[in-house]
């Protein structure tokens, strides 16, 4: 049976698919062969064929350089990087007593004091300044601030000084004689022992409410007729 390093020589150069269609081999088992024969230095890989060692340009193999460790004294050790202290949160508050103990200040100045960052300041001074709890004033191109004056307390009215207000007075009771004198005439009994209107009485003056508003409807129509005529007439 053919060898691989057999077939090469007679090949020359081939790949490994070459190789494994000529040997009838598969081609993963062809590469672990080629592989074996690779480390025993007998083959070589150039420009993806494999040929005998020798017959062609042999590409030097460098091996890669291995970095130096250097040994660092611990004295000589760079020292680690100071860790930047966060900045302090403050609020309108802790600002106002910066500014009431030292009077006008700065952002800068506020922030020195405060230990923390101009921007931080000016974002907390925004609320107070539009409501008017700490003054700003500009001198040249820069803002100075300082609370504003407090407003005179409203000294609150004695209990003495308050006007009594007059306490809503309690309607009297009324009897229930008066109560029956309220009673509209249409609505009382004729009867003196009756105390409320039978349905047939109220009955008889709704007829008689209607009847009397429809005479007062006809006597509207004729007085606008009327109207009209004495219009059309020129009077």
């Amino acid at each position: 049976m053919e060898t691989v390093l057999e077939a090469l020589k007679l090949m020359g150069k081939a790949t490994a698919r070459e190789i494994s269609a000529r040997m009838k081999i598969d081609v993963r088992e062809i590469l672990g062969i080629l592989r074996e024969h690779e480390e025993l230095e007998q083959i070589e890989l150039v420009n993806g064929w494999w040929q005998l060692t020798g017959t062609g340009a042999k590409t030097p193999r460098v091996k890669p350089a291995v970095p130096a460790v250097k040994v660092v004294n611990s004295k000589e050790r760079p020292a680690s990087p100071a860790v930047a202290t966060p900045a302090r949160k403050i609020n309108e508050a802790v600002l106002a007593e910066l500014m009431t103990q030292h009077g006008e200040l700065t952002t800068e100045q506020m922030a020195k004091l405060a230990g923390t960052t101009v921007r931080a300041v000016a974002s907390t001074l925004a609320m107070p300044v539009n409501k008017g709890r700490i003054v700003r004033e500009k001198r040249g191109s820069v803002f100075h601030f300082d609370v504003a004056p407090k407003a005179l307390t409203t000294k609150l009215p004695a209990v003495d000084d308050v006007i009594q207000q007059p306490e809503p007075a309690v309607p009297a009771t009324r009897s229930d004689a008066e109560f029956l004198d309220a009673i509209p005439q249409m609505a009382k009994c004729q009867a003196a022992e009756m105390v409320c209107p039978t349905p047939k009485s109220i009955a008889a003056e709704i007829r008689r409410t209607k009847s009397r508003l429809n005479q007062l409807e006809e006597l509207r129509v004729t007085v606008r007729r009327l109207a009209r005529q004495q219009r059309a007439l020129g009077f």
